[in-house]
C-alpha cells in the first residue's frame, strides 16, 4: 500500500546556505512523473536553485560566478534581471521574447551600452577583446601554452 500523502521531494537545510533535495518515490526508482516535476519545480523555485555543485566546491563555485556577475555593468544587470523576473512571472516563450526585446531596447539606451558600442565603432576587434578578457572566455581568454595561435 502506497503513502499518498508523502511528499514527492524532500527538503531540508543541512548547513547554513544549502538547500539539499531528495527524490521521494523509491518504489518507481525516483523515475520523473507530472507530480514529481512539478514538486521539484515548486522547490527549486522556493530554493531559488539555478545550479548544484557538490559540498566541497561550493564555496569556490559561487566566488567564481560571483567574480564574473561583478564584472557586467549594474545598469545592465538590472534591466537583465527584470527581463528574467517577467519571463519567469509570464512562463510562455512568446511573451518571454517579447519581455526581453524591450528589456534589449531600454538596454541600448544605458551609459555602459552607449560607450561598449562607441567602442565597437572605433575598433571592433579590440572591443571584443576587451569584453571577452574581464571573462576569460573566447577571444579573451590566455592562449599562452593551449596550442592556439
Amino acid at each position: 500500500m502506497s503513502d499518498d500523502s508523502a511528499p514527492l521531494v524532500l527538503e531540508d537545510d543541512p548547513r547554513p546556505f544549502v538547500r539539499r533535495l531528495t527524490l521521494n518515490r523509491p518504489k518507481k526508482h525516483n523515475a520523473l512523473s507530472n507530480p514529481l516535476r512539478g514538486e521539484l519545480f515548486d522547490a527549486l523555485h522556493r530554493a531559488d536553485a539555478n545550479r548544484c555543485f557538490p559540498d566541497d566546491d561550493l564555496e569556490e563555485e559561487v566566488l567564481a560566478i560571483a567574480e564574473r556577475i561583478a564584472k557586467i555593468p549594474t545598469d545592465l544587470q538590472q534591466l537583465n534581471e527584470r527581463s528574467v523576473h517577467r519571463a519567469m512571472e509570464i512562463m510562455g516563450m512568446r511573451a518571454a521574447i517579447r519581455a526581453g526585446t524591450e528589456i534589449q531596447t531600454l538596454g541600448f539606451h544605458q551609459e555602459s551600452a552607449k560607450e561598449y558600442l562607441r567602442k565597437i565603432t572605433e575598433d571592433l576587434n579590440e572591443a571584443l577583446e576587451e569584453r571577452d578578457r574581464a571573462f576569460g572566455d573566447f577571444r579573451g581568454r590566455d592562449r599562452e601554452g593551449d596550442g592556439s595561435e
